[in-house]
């Protein structure tokens, strides 16, 4: 009588999700997959826990005008983005990492209204769009800063800068605030 023993090594990983401002369907706020690698099949497979996004309704989306758009390496949205288990190729036998947390990347709206004058300028593409209109909305990601290269023109005023009252008495958005929701 033989027996066999196979002592290839497993590799093992985890991914701890994030959800980044919202909960998963059972209430918590974090999410953890443990993985192992066959090296012999060359699959990655799940030892304990399960994935859960906004697609298999086990991410619960924000309340408000927010919307999913995968897994992000920062909190703020701008590191590493992946969608759904395509951050399995960050880890595995042949890198460095074997524990990786992921946050829900959300995005939301600002919008930019000339208040009776005239978008003008802009940086990027999406604000250059938005030029000679009076109102506009942009993307962001949450957490992220708000930097734009837009202004406004209207005859006989002057533009101080954007803020989210009409009369200039709200919040002022500059190169300093952080997005935390959608803002007119």
């Amino acid at each position: 009588f033989r027996v066999k023993v196979d002592l290839k090594p497993v590799h093992k990983f985890q991914i701890t999700f994030n959800s980044n401002g919202s909960t998963f369907n059972d209430g918590n706020d974090k999410n953890q997959i443990q993985f192992g690698y066959d090296e012999d099949k060359q699959q990655i497979f799940v030892t304990s826990g399960t994935y859960k996004d906004i697609n298999n309704g086990l991410l619960k989306q924000r309340n408000g005008d927010y919307t999913f758009v995968g897994w992000n390496t920062s909190s703020a949205g701008t590191g590493v983005n992946y969608d759904g288990f395509s951050a399995l190729n960050a880890l595995g036998p042949n890198t460095d990492i074997d524990v990786l947390t992921l946050y829900a990347h959300w995005t939301t709206h600002i919008t930019f209204n000339a208040n009776g004058g005239m978008i003008v300028g802009g940086s990027s593409q999406q604000e250059q769009q938005l030029a000679g209109s009076t109102s506009g909305s942009i993307n962001y990601n949450v957490g992220q800063t708000i930097a734009t290269g837009l202004t406004a023109v209207r005859d006989r005023y002057d533009f101080v800068g954007w803020n989210t009252s009409p009369d200039g008495n709200g919040q002022k958005l500059d190169n300093s605030k952080k997005v935390d929701g959608p803002t007119t």
